[in-house]
């Protein structure tokens, strides 16, 4: 399947760390790897979409599956964390609490959806509900 995971950028905080941020994050990501339960997911096993696009608007031309989620960044917290809300449908307004970790065209995050707090290192255990997930940048 071709999909795209739709990441709306909001910031209610216009700090330059926040704005800095949302530039770095905003374009299309490729995920290079994904862990489970302690272990690395077979890309033919993963149950999410081959790339995710991080964008401040809606990008035109997806025609597949789009999951929308609107995004509130904390980079100031340690680690820098961001909170996505699912934007439409039957699960609107139901969260999932992300850190990552951004360096250069490199990014990792930790995913915990539906979960009451944020992760705290980039690595999972065994039942824990979490993803790790390590993207690489697309050059456009």
């Amino acid at each position: 399947m071709n999909a795209v995971l739709l990441f709306v950028l909001l910031a209610p905080d216009t700090s330059p760390k926040v704005t800095d941020d949302i530039n770095l994050l905003s374009g299309t990501w490729e995920v290079v790897a994904e862990e489970r339960d302690e272990k690395v997911v077979d890309p033919k096993q993963s149950l999410l979409p081959p790339k995710v696009r991080f964008t401040i608007e809606k990008p035109k031309g997806i025609e597949k599956r789009c999951d929308i989620y609107t995004v509130t960044l904390d980079p100031k917290a340690d680690p820098p964390r961001l909170t996505a809300t699912v934007a439409g449908g039957e699960i609107k307004g139901e969260r999932m609490l992300v850190i990552y970790r951004l360096d250069g065209d490199s990014l990792i995050l930790r995913l915990h959806y539906g979960a009451k707090d944020f992760p705290k290192e980039f690595r999972t255990t065994d039942g824990d509900g979490t993803v790790v997930l390590k993207l690489r940048r697309v050059k456009q």
